[in-house]
């Protein structure tokens, strides 16, 4: 079971560069809390006691970022952005019984990671063919996978991922009607 609730607040500002191009950047502060669990139908004691597990996390977080958003030619837009994430966590957790098997060094939640902060580069290149089609590029890479993104993604199953780097790109069509 997953169970997340929080929110998000931001102070943009922004300013033109050159005719065809200007700046943003912003500054915030977001509180996240999740809640995760998981369990098994199983009855086997040794089995079960691997799995009765509940996760709590509180994030807050300090963001700060800057972008650029460049018209390089009439049906060219380019985008930039960049964003830092400082993140504060508290972890909490209910355990039932203590375990020392193979699966257990997966569920304690005393293996979550210690990783506290996310750099997130993002950039965008469209072409529009026609004042309706777009097509574009996409990317975004990330210090550590997912954090402070995504908040019931940090739990102990999942944090050991966390001090990857990761990215992904896509590439895509968008029609106007």
């Amino acid at each position: 079971a997953l169970e997340d609730d929080g929110w998000q607040t931001r102070l943009l500002v922004d300013g033109r560069l050159g005719r065809r191009s200007f700046w943003s950047g912003w500054v915030g502060l977001a509180s996240y809390t999740a809640t995760s669990s998981i369990s098994t139908d199983i009855t086997y004691a040794p089995i079960r006691s691997n799995f009765d597990r509940t996760f709590d996390i509180r994030e807050d977080q300090l963001q700060a970022g800057i972008g650029v958003n460049w018209q390089i030619e009439r049906d060219t837009p380019l985008q930039l952005f960049y964003e830092y994430r400082q993140i504060d966590r508290d972890e909490g957790s209910s355990v039932v019984g203590d375990n020392n098997s193979t699966l257990a060094r997966y569920t304690n939640p005393g293996n979550l990671s210690p990783e506290t902060s996310n750099h997130i580069v993002t950039g965008k290149i469209g072409y529009w063919p026609t004042p309706r089609l777009n097509l574009y590029v996409t990317g975004k890479v990330m210090s550590n996978q997912f954090l402070g993104i995504i908040p019931h993604y940090n739990n102990t199953l999942t944090s050991r991922f966390f001090d990857k780097l990761y990215g992904y790109a896509a590439f895509g069509v968008s029609y106007v009607f």
